[in-house]
């Protein structure tokens, strides 16, 4: 019974029996029932959820014939938001499918997870003892996060961008060409990259906005890393990986073969 009362469906008109859902291209905007409390946030299907210290009722913006198939509920302390089980859209329909779920920016989550092409934008920073952040499938997380303890995993050509990033111990997990734009400090980080994937600054022009005073972990596949550094580096390199670093690092203990380089910035 509790499930059930935390479970919301947000439902308009009659579904029909089929599971192929054509697009009506109209899109409209409806408000929707979401559980006061929960400290997750999974996020699945190609959806975009905003947090916005502008939203005071939560809302759906989707295509008509979209909205009754897009599921919100509530489970083991998670706020799940995913389209329907067993609905089909075909090729043109997903180049063109949008939903966009906009909820009252909160704090006390602790953990997100993105998957499918979905993605999440935080007006406010997500504050907490320990954060993780897990995306998949080309999903793209934008937010600032102070936590003790950073779990990051990105997979599947997936986007990190940190505006602001502070915590004492970071793991980090990256594969498939994802990315991670950071802009912060940490004391320790252990990453992990294979296959083209890749850590920077935060910008361009401000390519060591990210500082880790102690680095470890492998670098594999091409990926690479860039931050600043004034502690140590002690990571192993192959497959052409690179490490740019900016600062007074002692570099020593790291372990190069295949191409790959630890290269620090002399100007």
């Amino acid at each position: 019974m509790e499930n059930r009362l935390w479970t919301v469906v947000v439902f308009l008109g009659v579904l029909c029996g089929c599971s192929k859902i054509d697009l009506a291209g109209i899109t409209d905007t409806v408000q929707v029932d979401v559980p006061v409390s929960y400290t997750g946030l999974a996020v699945y299907s190609g959806i975009d959820v905003r947090l916005s210290e502008d939203c005071t009722v939560p809302q759906l913006e989707a295509d008509v014939n979209i909205i009754p198939h897009i599921e919100i509920y509530g489970q083991d302390g998670t706020l799940k938001i995913c389209l329907e089980k067993g609905v089909r859209l075909d090729n043109d329909a997903w180049n063109s499918f949008k939903a966009v779920v906009t909820l009252p920016a909160k704090d006390g989550i602790r953990a997100v997870t993105l998957s499918g092409a979905s993605s999440l934008i935080s007006d406010i920073p997500f504050r907490s003892d320990a954060f993780s952040l897990a995306a998949s499938g080309a999903s793209m997380f934008t937010g600032a996060i102070k936590a003790e303890e950073l779990d990051i995993d990105l997979s599947g050509a997936s986007l990190a961008e940190c505006g602001f990033l502070e915590g004492d111990n970071m793991r980090l997990s990256a594969s498939g060409a994802s990315f991670m734009k950071l802009s912060g400090t940490v004391q320790s980080c252990n990453m992990v990259l294979s296959g083209a994937s890749s850590v920077s600054g935060i910008s361009d022009s401000q390519k060591y906005s990210m500082e880790i005073d102690r680095c470890t972990g492998s670098l594999s596949g091409a990926s690479s890393a860039t931050f600043r550094s004034d502690g140590e580096i002690r990571c192993t390199l192959s497959g052409a990986s690179l490490i740019y670093y900016s600062g007074n690092a002692d570099s020593s203990g790291s372990h190069t073969e295949g191409g790959s380089a630890v290269v620090p910035d002399k100007g």
